[in-house]
């Protein structure tokens, strides 16, 4: 049997490309996010509340789990895929939208790296409820 460690774990999924060279700034935030979760798990440990200040480490963890799945990756992939087509009808009627259907295959290429770069900040803020004045949920 392997353990969980061998198990779940796969290799550059949130490694971005550019010129040729591996951009790690992905990996290196969520060890970061990973690592102060750590320390809220600590304070939780000891049965102490949660400050605002550990607050935010928290939500960010749940962001980041929120948008590392394969099921959210697929949905932006989904939507992604249907922009570039449409921008690639466009272009051929105007060449101004080729640059769009580029962008979008480029996004596509480097899926699991934008979905959690683009998407664990904008899911943390929606969780402290700082757009639009909302309410924090925590």
């Amino acid at each position: 049997m392997r353990s969980p460690a061998n198990c779940f774990w796969e290799g550059d999924r949130y490694t971005v490309i550019e010129n040729g060279k591996r951009v790690l700034n992905v990996e290196r935030a969520l060890g970061t996010v990973e690592r102060d979760f750590g320390e809220v798990v600590k304070v939780l440990e000891r049965a102490e509340p949660l400050n605002a200040e550990r607050r935010v480490p928290l939500l960010f963890f749940v962001a980041a789990m929120r948008t590392r799945t394969k099921r959210y990756a697929e949905r932006a992939g989904t939507m992604l895929r249907g922009i570039r087509a449409q921008a690639a009808r466009l272009a051929a009627k105007d060449d101004r939208q080729a640059q769009l259907a580029k962008g979008a295959e480029e996004s596509l290429a480097q899926l699991n790296a934008e979905c959690v770069s683009l998407g664990m900040p904008e899911h943390a803020e929606m969780l402290l409820g700082i757009r639009d004045g909302r309410r924090a949920v925590c």
